[in-house]
């Protein structure tokens, strides 16, 4: 007989947040090597008279424990890998961009073999460079079938417009060519590179023209189709008409040519002098010819120019579609204390643009809570890996967390999320739950209501073994992951109670 807990056992989840022996530290891509997790990301050590930072991979097993951690750079130089760039190739080796400062800005890219011993690494300027300008970023890389590799960066013109570069680089780290993108007008920022099926390089940019003293803004996303020689085949760019679309943070092919793009959609917003845009989390499917197919919006709890859209995978089983990204959440003021999240999500959507599902993570220990994830990968298990940030300190330094995170299937942490009373009354309905317990680290709990009611939202209650409240937190989003770190506590017993069931769920804590 199928049972809850049985349910349970069978999923393998974790939910970690690191400092990698550093102030602060942030996770931007990850590749799945077999059954471990190669990880991108950079260790910041910010004081008063210093900044100091370098780029590392993290491997870890697929349980969540980093297995070991390699750290690349010198104390001369300002590293920053904080773009989803990592790759694995064939020939077992990874390969990655990092920002680099030492006398002048460049792009640096590194080859790595799967023991963490750098192969190679190779630098290159800003294509503009030689007219005074230093500005790149490394934001998307791919190899071809030559064993050729593509990377994408974005480069300022004395004139103050930017370009997109594409830059090919042979097996042994050789610059064979760059190729500039753009319009010397308007800002073209790239955000995406992907191999297509027919071996072409498949560039996803946004471009914007805006003047904020005018009330003026224009935003469109943009898909450049290159060959091998970097010879442009196809351009794509969004009409006007479709509306204010930007800030493409991945691309996918589909099997019929077409591309599935998960951008952000702008809503000019004129309570305030001057104007903004606010943005919200927008999916859309063009054909090969560049004719919209879909659209679908996934509404946030708060329109917001925090909102972000990242990386975007298509499944193995050719079953949709997941991405990542970070929106804003407000309590409104109904908690114990006013607090402002930006939580991480991740949702999964079919072909036809139906949302399967959306899954939000939330951190609730302070009023200033920020979840973002950059980068996800399907695992062997049907699951996701997913990389990112956490930040729950209100402090004015800098304290950033990387944080990993591996769900089921369904993108669930606290395995059995997606079951409701809806899909089998025979079940108990799932209200209130929580993963793992014992617990060290991080508490998950998942929430979810039929009856869910924003303007009274539920409270939930840490209390210890004496009936001491040692935690108090509210959720006005339904169906929702809230992550309570348990670092604080006391190894011991602890209870966990929520209004709107009044049942108290025993945990306990260890160290």
């Amino acid at each position: 007989m199928l049972t809850l807990s049985s349910l349970f056992i069978s999923a393998q989840t974790f939910n970690n947040r690191l400092h990698l022996s550093s102030p602060s530290s942030l996770f931007s891509g990850v590749v799945v090597v077999e059954d471990e997790y190669y990880v991108l990301g950079s260790k910041i050590n910010i004081d008063s008279t210093s900044f100091n930072t370098t780029d590392l991979i993290a491997r870890f097993d697929n349980q969540g424990n980093m297995i070991e951690e390699y750290s690349v750079g010198e104390d001369s130089q300002i590293r920053l890998a904080s773009f989803p760039t990592l790759i694995h190739t064939d020939d077992n080796n990874i390969f990655y961009t990092a920002d680099v400062v030492d006398t002048t800005a460049k792009v640096s890219l590194i080859k790595m073999d799967v023991t963490g011993n750098v192969v190679w690494e190779t630098s290159y300027d800003n294509y503009y460079s030689s007219q005074g300008m230093q500005f790149v970023a490394g934001l998307g890389m791919v190899q071809d079938e030559e064993n050729n590799l593509y990377t994408v960066n974005n480069a300022q013109h004395p004139s103050q417009y930017n370009n997109v570069i594409l830059t090919k680089i042979d097996s042994l780290g050789n610059v064979l060519w760059e190729k500039p993108f753009g319009s010397s007008s308007k800002m073209d920022v790239a955000t995406d590179l992907i191999k297509c099926n027919d071996g072409t390089i498949c560039i996803a940019t946004v471009r914007y023209d805006e003047d904020h003293s005018l009330d003026y803004f224009e935003y469109q996303t943009r898909l450049i189709k290159t060959d091998t020689t970097g010879a442009t085949i196809w351009t794509y760019t969004s009409p006007l008409e479709q509306g204010q679309i930007g800030f493409i943070g991945g691309i996918a092919e589909a099997d019929d040519g077409g591309f599935v793009i998960n951008a952000l959609y702008g809503y000019e917003q004129n309570i305030v002098n001057p104007r903004y845009m606010e943005w919200e989390k927008y999916i859309y499917k063009i054909s090969s010819t560049g004719e919209l197919l879909w659209e679908l919006e996934i509404p946030s709890a708060w329109l917001s120019g925090t909102t972000q859209a990242w990386r975007m995978i298509k499944t193995q089983d050719n079953s949709g579609y997941v991405m990542v990204g970070t929106d804003l959440l407000y309590d409104g003021g109904q908690g114990p204390q006013t607090s402002i999240s930006e939580r991480g999500w991740l949702a999964k959507i079919d072909d036809d643009g139906t949302l399967l599902w959306t899954r939000k993570y939330t951190g609730v220990n302070s009023l200033r809570n920020y979840q973002v994830l950059y980068d996800v990968k399907e695992t062997l298990d049907g699951g996701f890996v997913a990389v990112g940030y956490s930040d729950d300190d209100t402090a004015d330094t800098l304290t950033l967390q990387a944080w990993i995170i591996k769900t089921d299937e369904y993108g669930c942490i606290v395995p059995g999320c997606h079951i409701t009373n809806t899909e089998n009354p025979d079940l108990p309905q799932i209200k209130t739950s929580i993963y793992p317990n014992p617990v060290s680290d991080i508490l998950n709990i998942w929430y979810s209501d039929p009856n869910f009611d924003y303007r009274n939202p539920p409270r939930f209650k840490v209390t210890d073994i004496s009936g001491h409240i040692r935690e108090e937190f509210i959720t006005n989003i339904n169906d929702t992951t809230l992550m309570l770190s348990v670092r604080d506590l006391p190894a011991g017993s602890y209870f966990l109670t929520c209004s709107t069931t009044q049942k108290s769920i025993p945990f306990m804590v260890l160290h």
